[in-house]
């Protein structure tokens, strides 16, 4: 499978004065890399100032890497500039769109000036197509109002459906859900969800709400002063750095269960008030086994939840939420 998206020891900097008129670089992306494969959802979290949003600029050909490579489906964005930029949709920031003008218009604008000097270009399958990407966004019905009449969803739907008037290889978003509300923020994630599964979209999403992250992402990465910290699959949350699940295990006897699973199984366990906690490769269902053959009366298994909050907080702080 290849990449949708390969970043390749990119990096950006700026120069800042430092006295004297002297100049020294300000390096705001430090040689990061990383892929994006189709059909994959994958956050892009970081503080602000982190080098999430000079990053997307690179990726979508608004901002030039001082060194390194940028591939979209293959082509080089610096050196194949046009043939990329037509395997990428995006929406940075707030869409932009013209408010006194129906939704159906803006998107028939857009797709006039994408389709420009395009001898083969067909009317009516534009035309289809537009109406195919309303319908696919949820705006059926309401495509002939004018989209200052639009909620903040809506207008982040519009948004991206004029990014896909021809589906792209890779859809890059910056902040989709911001100010939406509940109902707006699941539409967004709904309709990642369906791009990626259906239509085998690769999509490369920054924000800050890492609760949502969580709901929509297969995979994380997290940035922080310039360099990649974190690339983790959702699916991982609950694993340790050595690959073992976090297990809790109620039990009565805590401290002897504690000790009989180091002596038996040669694992780390913590007694607690009633509970013990495992990191192990054991399934969940064979440590119970175990217990309960041992004479232990076992009241309830679970894996330790990690959230997404917890993993980029440890990340970029250490653990703790005071730098």
């Amino acid at each position: 499978m290849s990449e949708v998206l390969k970043v390749v020891n990119l990096t950006k900097e700026y120069a800042t004065v430092r006295g004297l008129g002297r100049t020294a670089p300000l390096r705001a992306v430090d040689g990061i890399s990383f892929v994006v494969n189709p059909g994959e959802v994958v956050g892009f979290l970081g503080p602000n100032g982190a080098g999430k949003s000079t990053t997307i600029k690179m990726i979508t050909g608004l901002a030039a890497p001082t060194s390194g490579e940028v591939y979209i489906d293959g082509h080089d964005v610096i050196k194949e500039r046009a043939a990329a930029m037509r395997c990428v949709g995006g929406v940075i920031e707030s869409p932009d769109m013209y408010n006194d003008k129906t939704a159906l218009w803006n998107l028939r604008y857009y797709a006039s000036l994408q389709y420009a000097g395009d001898k083969n270009k067909d009317k009516n399958r534009i035309e289809e197509r537009i109406r195919s990407v309303i319908s696919l966004v949820g705006l059926t019905g309401r495509e002939n109002d004018k989209v200052k009449t639009y909620s903040m969803g809506m207008k982040q739907r519009l948004g991206i459906a004029q990014a896909l008037i021809e589906i792209p290889k890779l859809l890059v978003l910056d902040e989709p859900a911001n100010g939406l509300d509940p109902d707006g923020i699941k539409e967004i994630r709904d309709l990642l969800r369906t791009l990626a599964a259906e239509y085998g979209v690769g999509v490369l999403v920054s924000s800050h709400q890492l609760a949502e992250m969580q709901l929509m992402c297969d995979r994380c990465l997290i940035i922080n002063r310039g360099k990649i910290i974190e690339d983790r699959r959702i699916s991982e949350l609950n694993l340790d750095s050595k690959g073992n699940f976090g297990i809790i295990v109620k039990t009565d006897r805590a401290e002897e269960a504690a000790k009989f699973i180091k002596e038996k199984f040669g694992t780390d366990a913590q007694a607690g008030a009633g509970e013990v906690r495992v990191h192990s490769s054991l399934k969940a269902s064979d440590l119970t086994r175990e217990l309960v053959l041992a004479g232990f009366n076992v009241y309830g298994v679970s894996e330790e939840e990690v959230k997404l909050e917890d993993l980029f907080m440890h990340a970029v702080h250490g653990g703790s939420e005071e730098e």
